[in-house]
């Protein structure tokens, strides 16, 4: 488990853990002031989508193939103070469909 400012990963069900190169890439990434709306595609346990939500007031799409690891990425999300901003998607990113567009992915 690893403990950040306002939410916590647990990813014992996930096979991409948390490393020091996703933390650095999460706190490097910047979005526009007019973003909105985040995909974020193969989201493993929620770490960035996490991470973006804690810093930019977006809705973000977090799109995960893998059963346990999506089950993971949406406990969470949901335990966290951003959780009426995601939405957990269990799927496919070949076969998604996007009910809305992107201003980030």
């Amino acid at each position: 488990m690893f403990q950040f400012r306002q939410f916590t990963i647990r990813q014992d069900q996930c096979a991409q853990k948390v490393s020091e190169v996703a933390c650095v890439f999460g706190a490097w990434i910047r979005l526009q002031d007019s973003c909105s709306r985040v995909l974020d595609i193969g989201s493993g346990s929620g770490l960035l989508t996490l991470m973006l939500a804690q810093r930019y007031p977006v809705r973000i799409d977090a799109i995960e193939l893998e059963t346990a690891t999506a089950i993971q990425c949406k406990e969470n999300c949901m335990a966290s103070p951003f959780a009426d901003r995601i939405q957990v998607i269990h799927g496919d990113v070949l076969h998604y469909q996007a009910a809305n567009q992107y201003d980030a992915i």
